[in-house]
């Protein structure tokens, strides 16, 4: 609400305020959109796709679903392989990261 106030007040402000008009209404119509569906859309299309398979019965999943769980899996797995490894040489990790600024 307060990019929107901003925005808003930007528009009917001034010689700046002409200039700009329509990049701050389609700004303010943008981020109103958005908001309307991350607090409306997104929470009930959550519910649906992510609801556990056991309340809805003995499922079998499909070819795509079992490879994309599985390129998933294999994502995580080597994410987490990756943390242990730089979480257990921490000086080195934070000398490459400083080393720019030496």
């Amino acid at each position: 609400m307060s990019l929107i106030a901003v925005f808003f007040r930007f528009a009917h402000g001034g010689i700046i305020g002409r200039l700009f008009r329509e990049f701050a209404v389609t700004l303010s119509v943008a981020i109103a959109v958005s908001a309307l569906v991350s607090l409306t859309l997104t929470p009930m299309m959550c519910s649906r796709l992510l609801s556990s398979p056991a309340a809805k019965g003995d499922e079998r999943h499909g070819a795509l679903y079992r490879a994309s769980n599985a390129s998933r899996e294999r994502l995580s797995n080597g994410y987490a392989r990756g943390l242990r490894w730089v979480l257990g040489h921490h000086r080195l990790t934070l000398f490459i990261t400083l080393s720019p600024w030496l």
